[in-house]
């Protein structure tokens, strides 16, 4: 595992893992978006929002490689420590959430404006989009109106 930071020692002893979450909600209301949820028993759940709340679900589950990848990302970027500057938001502006929460259930959220840089949130984001990209080859489990699923 790498350094021990901030972030390593929030998602506690490796053998805690089974129990964290993860969620990347970017929905912007008028275009759209997706929403990533995954546990920590690699339990995946995509949800591909179209305009108009259009929803194209999936549900699979992460090979451990990939799992053990994502997380090791959350840990090189330091993410509980990611503050990304606050500012007024532009209309139609999408404003990205992640979500870590550990074994304990403690939660840390980071979100930013999607128009602002912030190099760590840009590489979870990016390593979250990861997981979107596995469902190309799959059929969606629903399609209808979006409904947030826990």
């Amino acid at each position: 595992m790498g350094d021990v930071n901030p972030t390593r020692i929030f998602l506690g002893d490796h053998a805690q893992w089974i129990a964290i979450q993860l969620e990347l909600v970017d929905i912007q209301g008028l275009w759209g978006g997706r929403r990533i949820s995954i546990s920590g028993t690699r339990q995946v759940v995509v949800q591909l929002v179209q305009p108009g709340q259009l929803e194209s679900r999936y549900e699979f589950e992460l090979p451990r490689a990939a799992w053990t990848q994502l997380l090791e990302v959350f840990i090189e970027q330091d993410f509980v420590t990611i503050q990304p500057p606050e500012r007024a938001g532009i209309p139609d502006e999408a404003r990205p959430r992640i979500t870590l929460t550990n074994a304990v259930r403690d939660q840390r959220s980071v979100s930013k404006w999607s128009g602002m840089k912030d190099e760590r949130f840009d590489a979870v984001y990016q390593a979250m989009l990861q997981i979107e990209k596995l469902t190309t080859p799959l059929e969606p489990v629903y399609q209808g109106r979006y409904t947030a699923v826990s």
